[in-house]
């Protein structure tokens, strides 16, 4: 389902973060229906995990066709004490870049900022290489601004961690950092760029005053009814995310001051968001116009753009063509290295999956795969 160039996202990210380790109304125009995955999906599940020995592995299906479907099989952890929960929070990764660029279609139609907006039309005094100067929050939102690949580049990394003050002052320090740096590509060419999603998070901090994570709550979690969605790796009584190493594989408490859970905070609108598997079919569901207060489909249009090369990225998802999509397909994936996370959406076909592990190893990649296909079944027929 997906191409090596997504599969090297997921990488990228991991290398980065591997040099470490050596709430309110819902807007829906009518309830959705619920129900759990048939026996037999669950089944087509289990299987998968035990095949590429997952420690826990979930999954919605979100179709036209029928009710919507949620699966869970497996444990917290591996010490096999707790099977998974449908209320479970699942960290999402990467996957959080779409829900940044669905932010920022917000407030573009709140008028609050353009997709034309330029880095120097935010920031006027700020100093940056004059590369960037021009660069658009749509561009920054497509990875096409030149900015650098590598993210640890940017910052002190390992005191990122540690860094106690307000989020959105680390990010407006971080942006100078950052947008300083020569540039690792041309303008307008294709360069995944975690730190592309950091500015651009602090351009939406920037004209409304509030930090993207309550921007996040208040725009997008709130009214969609997203109440177990957060930032940062899922606490208390929830899977955890599992290092895979040549040693063995090891559950990472959240807690822990020796190897963090998850990336730094400050990086939140490039990958931090957690969310459970309802919370997921409710943005799958935005998508699909079922939210028309929030986004109608005319302001979704710009985020769907059929305009979009096959296989290119724009604002926030991959556009590629699927036939179980009747055309365009929008995908993400994500991971912290201890999470594996996949999204699809499908408009034209009013379909969308959601598949995650916790814990990124080898085989999660062909996992989530399997279980994308196994999701599908019904429209591939």
């Amino acid at each position: 389902m997906q191409s090596k160039k997504t599969r090297s996202h997921v990488q990228s990210l991991a290398i980065h973060f591997l040099i470490l380790l050596s709430f309110g109304l819902v807007h829906a125009e009518k309830p959705e229906t619920r129900e759990l995955g048939s026996a037999a999906l669950e089944v087509k599940f289990e299987k998968i995990r035990e095949k590429y020995k997952l420690i826990a592995l979930a999954g919605v299906n979100v179709s036209a066709e029928k009710p919507d479907e949620l699966i869970t099989v497996g444990y917290r952890t591996k010490n096999k004490e707790h099977k998974v929960e449908l209320r479970d929070q699942w960290h999402i990764g990467s996957i959080t870049k779409s829900m940044t660029a669905t932010l920022a279609a917000i407030l573009v139609k709140e008028k609050q900022i353009q997709w034309s907006s330029s880095i120097q039309s935010i920031w006027p005094e700020l100093e940056t290489h004059p590369s960037y100067k021009d660069v658009t929050l749509a561009e920054l939102l497509s990875h096409k601004a030149g900015i650098t690949k590598d993210i640890t580049k940017t910052t002190d990394w390992i005191k990122r961690f540690s860094d106690k003050r307000a989020l959105k002052v680390q990010r407006e320090e971080w942006v100078g950092n950052i947008l300083t740096l020569e540039p690792e590509s041309k303008r307008g060419e294709f360069l995944y760029s975690n730190a592309s999603y950091v500015v651009a998070g602090a351009m939406l901090e920037e004209v409304t005053d509030q930090s993207w994570e309550s921007l996040m709550q208040e725009k997008l979690f709130q009214p969609l009814g997203m109440k177990s969605s957060g930032f940062g790796a899922p606490r208390g009584e929830a899977p955890r995310g599992h290092s895979s190493t040549f040693f063995g594989t090891k559950a990472i408490d959240p807690e822990s001051k020796i190897v963090p859970a998850d990336n730094p905070a400050a990086m939140g609108p490039a990958g931090t968001v957690h969310a459970s598997l309802e919370d997921m079919v409710a943005f799958i569901r935005l998508h699909l116009g079922h939210y028309p207060k929030i986004l109608n489909k005319e302001e979704l249009r710009y985020l769907h753009s059929s305009t979009v090369l096959e296989d290119d990225y724009h604002v926030g998802f991959r556009h590629v063509n699927r036939t179980w999509a009747k055309g365009k397909a929008l995908t993400h994936s994500g991971s912290n290295t201890f999470w594996y996370a996949n999204l699809w959406i499908a408009p034209k076909a009013k379909s969308g999956t959601f598949t995650v592990t916790n814990i990124a190893s080898d085989g999660a990649f062909n996992a989530l795969d399997e279980a994308t296909v196994e999701l599908l079944q019904p429209l591939s027929h």
